[in-house]
């Protein structure tokens, strides 16, 4: 299983999306992501002004998650458009 990390506060698109060095957009994890990958968010807002590019479509397989531990509060994600799935935490 593969872990993909995300911070929109100090992560670079062009980082290799380990916990020590997290991508900046969730666009560009789920670029990268492939089945059975996770996709961890770190707190903050996703946004266009972050450089999020909306929509977002989640691979089929790919799980996109917060911490658990606080089930994923403080994070947002902040796009325009019709929304289809469920969010959820491990």
């Amino acid at each position: 299983m593969t872990h993909l990390y995300v911070n929109s506060q100090s992560g670079l698109d062009d980082a290799t999306g380990t916990s020590d060095h997290p991508m900046k957009t969730l666009r560009r994890a789920l670029e990268q992501a492939q089945n059975g990958t996770i996709v961890h968010l770190a707190t903050g807002d996703y946004s266009a002004t972050g450089g999020e590019i909306f929509p977002l479509n989640i691979p089929a397989g790919v799980r996109v998650i917060g911490n658990p531990g606080t089930q994923g509060e403080g994070i947002r994600i902040l796009g325009s458009g019709a929304y289809s799935g469920s969010i959820g935490s491990l």
